[in-house]
């Protein structure tokens, strides 16, 4: 059975939002824009999902002053803080 999890990188702000999904596709990392699961949060309504297998390296490139919250692992309406 193929693995349906996904994973999401929350920000505070949607300017971090589009800032690090510029960053991370420039650096040739698959990306893509989604609406924020409810569940994590209300504060931004968008969010970067990233391939799980990238998430940390994906963590990396983000800028310490960035407004991120986490990287969230995401399967079904679970959802487990993997990276902070």
């Amino acid at each position: 059975m193929a693995d349906k999890s996904r994973c999401i990188m929350l920000f505070d702000s949607v300017h971090d939002v589009m800032r690090t999904e510029k960053l991370l596709k420039d650096r040739g990392m698959w990306c893509d824009l989604v609406p924020t699961p409810r569940q994590l949060s209300s504060e931004c309504g968008m969010s970067v999902e990233v391939h799980c297998r990238d998430a940390k390296s994906a963590r990396e490139f983000v800028s310490a002053d960035s407004s991120l919250t986490g990287v969230y692992r995401i399967d079904g309406e679970q959802a487990e803080v993997i990276l902070s």
